[in-house]
Order: C-alpha cells, then sequence, then structure tokens
C-alpha cells in the first residue's frame, strides 16, 4: 500500500483525502500532531480510503513518572475511540531517545545507562499495544535518532513481537546506523517512510537527495509505504518517481 503525509498547507482533513484520491493513493496517515486532524478526526465519514495515525511526535515513552506514562496511555486510548469508526490500518509511535545531558557541546542521553529504561518502555507500548489490539489496529515504532542503546531497545522490542516503522532519512542523518537492524528483523517491519535525504536534513522530494532510492524500493516492497514528502507539489513528483521505481524494481 501506498499512502501520504498529512499536509500542512491543507486546512481540512478533506483536502488531504481529495490529493489522495486525485493521485490513486490507497491511505493518509492523519498526524496528530496537526490541530486539524484532532478537531476533525472524530466528525470524520469517509470511508472510501484507509488511514493509519501518527501519534505525537515527542512524547518520552519511558519516562520514570508513572502519573505522566499512564497519562499518554489515556491519550492513546481516547485517540483509538475518536479514530476507530474509520478504516485504521496502524498507529505509527516515535521511539524517542528522551532527555540529554550537554557536556563540552555533546550530548550524553540520560536513559543510556538507565537500567530500567527498557522495562519501562516495553511497559508503555504493551499497553498501546492491548488498546490496538482490541480494535484489529497495528501498532509500529518508528526510528528518530539511534544511538547505540536506542538500536538495543529496538532488538528488544522485535524480539517482543512488535511491529517497526522504518524511516530512511531518519536513518540517513544518523550514519545509517539502523539499516542492519532493519535487515536482520524484515520480519517486523511493517512500514517505511520514505522519502530522499542528505547527511544534514530529510523528507526531500524523490531524487533531491542522496539516497539509493532503488535499493530502499527493493527494502520496502510488501510494506505499508508513507511517501513522506510534505508539500503536495513535491509529493505529486515523488509520487511518479516511486512509480517508477516500482516499473524498474518490481
Amino acid at each position: 500500500m501506498l499512502g501520504m503525509p498529512t499536509l500542512l498547507e491543507f486546512k481540512t482533513i478533506k483536502e488531504n483525502i481529495e490529493f489522495a484520491k486525485k493521485n490513486k493513493l490507497d491511505f493518509i496517515e492523519l498526524n496528530y500532531n496537526m490541530p486539524y486532524v484532532k478537531k476533525e478526526i472524530s466528525n470524520q465519514l469517509d470511508t472510501s480510503l484507509k488511514y493509519s495515525i501518527h501519534f505525537y511526535d515527542d512524547i518520552d515513552l519511558a519516562i520514570d513518572d508513572e502519573i505522566i506514562r499512564n497519562a499518554y496511555i489515556t491519550s492513546f486510548e481516547k485517540m483509538i475511540l475518536d479514530v476507530c469508526h474509520l478504516n485504521i490500518t496502524s498507529v505509527n509511535v516515535h521511539l524517542n531517545a528522551g532527555p540529554y545531558t550537554t557536556i563540552d557541546g555533546c550530548k550524553y542521553y540520560n536513559y543510556e545507562n538507565d537500567s530500567e529504561f527498557v522495562l519501562r518502555l516495553t511497559d508503555t507500548l504493551k499497553k498501546f499495544k492491548v488498546i490496538c489490539d482490541k480494535y484489529n489496529i497495528i501498532l509500529t515504532i518508528e526510528n528518530i535518532i539511534t544511538p547505540p542503546f536506542i538500536i538495543s531497545a529496538f532488538y528488544s522490542l522485535a524480539n517482543d513481537g512488535f511491529n517497526i516503522t522504518f524511516d530512511i532519512g531518519h536513518d540517513a542523518i544518523y550514519d545509517y546506523s539502523f539499516y542492519k537492524f532493519v535487515l536482520e528483523n524484515n520480519k517486523e517491519l511493517f512500514e517505511v517512510h520514505f522519502h530522499d535525504a542528505f547527511k544534514d536534513k530529510c523528507h526531500l522530494e524523490l531524487k533531491k537527495g542522496a539516497l539509493d532510492l532503488n535499493k530502499y524500493y527493493r527494502l520496502a516492497k510488501g510494506k505499508s509505504v508513507v511517501l513522506e514528502v510534505k508539500d503536495s507539489l513535491s509529493l505529486e513528483k515523488s509520487i511518479e518517481v516511486y512509480r517508477r521505481l516500482g516499473e524498474k524494481n518490481d
């Protein structure tokens, strides 16, 4: 399935739906970071497309405060109840690295030596998954930045059967450190966020960056793909490029 992100330039979900239908896309990733999505989603009745959900970007799933983690779980459940009347395939959640301390200009992640980080992370995500399972919705976890302790956490999550989203641009910015994990855990790979990138920027129009798009197309084959280019003109061009990649690699 090929889908699109929610576009900031649009003001309504309807505009995204019209764009998706015009370009013969299979689904829209409805982004809960966009205020108009939250306002409209409960009353959105168009089920002619499939949808995925992108949960809040900046939550700290392993925060050492049970009250806050329970609030995340409550918010997550409310979101699922708000969207379950639609044809929702999956919910995507960022795996953030959490707070850090800067020393002499270098970032040191506070959770890196926290022996209970993975336990708290897994506990939160298992509760998310229980909620998703009630409605036959897939929960999938996305790479953002991937220092070694985060990659170790992904291995633990994969061993627990969690589904993974591979954002190829985020990985390019972080020295391709997640790619080996993805190859080793392809069975758990549910979704690919597909866009071009350089070392210092991503979410670029396809062929406007430095990525080997053919390689990533082959990796993404058979998976859910969000063509994560975030303005309509560049997205339309990227849809054409992506489909030409299909003609070449299928």
